[in-house]
Formats: structure tokens, sequence, C-alpha cells
């Protein structure tokens, strides 16, 4: 999918849960929160859920922005993970809807996905779609 496409997914549905890699690194973490903040700034409902193994020295990247779990309903969204088996073991029960990530050599385990593999990070990816959503909200509101 392209960035266009996924700012429209997120667009037109609501109830976000997303979900970090274990090992959690500043781009996972700082991923999770940007997209997480800006579809809450875009009037949605985000979540990102709390993952166990973040350690007490990046903690505050996520304060006030997690739920102990996802809910019926919750679209479930990965950012930064590359496979399945980058998953904490208490998340691989999730159903996944959408991946996003920059990782080549990344293995498929959403029906929907944007990945960059020229993109040196996925927090630039989460800014792109958050830019082609604002666009498309404030065109559409013309």
């Amino acid at each position: 999918m392209t960035r266009t496409k996924i700012a429209e997914f997120f667009k037109e549905n609501d109830n976000f849960m997303i979900v970090t890699h274990r090992r959690s690194d500043g781009d996972t973490l700082g991923s999770s929160a940007l997209l997480c903040m800006g579809l809450r700034q875009l009037g949605k409902n985000a979540h990102i859920l709390a993952n166990p193994e973040i350690t007490p020295k990046y903690a505050h990247l996520h304060r006030g922005l997690c739920k102990p779990g996802a809910e019926e309903g919750d679209f479930v969204v990965s950012v930064d993970v590359a496979s399945g088996n980058m998953l904490p073991d208490c998340f691989k029960t999730l159903a996944f809807d959408l991946r996003i990530d920059h990782h080549g050599s990344a293995t498929s385990f959403t029906p929907y996905e944007l990945v960059e593999p020229k993109t040196a990070a996925c927090g630039e990816i989460i800014y792109g779609v958050l830019k082609e959503m604002l666009k498309i909200m404030v065109w559409q509101n013309q």
C-alpha cells in the first residue's frame, strides 16, 4: 500500500491499538508515540498496547498513551516490526490489521502493509502518513 492509501485507511476507521516490538528501541517507541498522538490530534481514538519490555529509561515516551490490552473492534497496527517473531510473546495472539515498517527483509504477518525499505526509520513513514491524512481531511472539508 502507499502512504496515501494508509492515510485513507486511518481516516475511514477508528479505534486503533498500536503495537511495538520486543527489546524496544527509539524507532519503535518514537514511531508508536508519533502515530498515537497524530491520530488523536486528527480526532481518532488511538492507544499504544503497553509493552512489558519497555525499560524505565524510555517509559516516559508512552506516558498517557498506553492501554493494558486490545479491545474487540480495535484495529491493531504494528510499527517498526519486521516480523511476528519480533513481538513480545504476550502480543503474538493478536489479530493484526496493518504493519508499517522500513525493513526490506520483513516477513508479512498482516493483511495490509506499508513497507518502505529505502526509508531510514519508521518514524519518517509515520510522519508522511500523518501529513497525507491531514491533506485528505483538509481537502474534504473545503
